[in-house]
């Protein structure tokens, strides 16, 4: 199952933004404007990845931010 996700993930954005501008209302039958596509794709696909690493590994993720040298958060909450 993880599989399946990990793969929608990567293909998701792509086909998302793919359907995005083939819209003939935007006008986006130039050549040039495929550049803008990968300067889309690319940083959404990543940001999608970290929020999705940030989510699923979210305790390791504190865990390592506890063991910091220096850190002041202990993880408690005060209140």
């Amino acid at each position: 199952m993880k599989t399946i996700a990990v793969l929608t993930m990567a293909f998701l954005p792509a086909t998302f933004l793919s359907s995005l501008f083939s819209m003939p209302s935007l006008g986006w039958d130039q050549p040039d404007k495929y550049v803008i596509y990968w300067a889309c794709v690319v940083p959404i696909t990543v940001a999608t990845f970290a929020l999705w690493a940030g989510v699923t590994q979210r305790q390791q993720i504190l865990e390592l931010a506890r063991r910091v040298p220096g850190n002041r958060h202990t993880g408690k909450v005060e209140g």
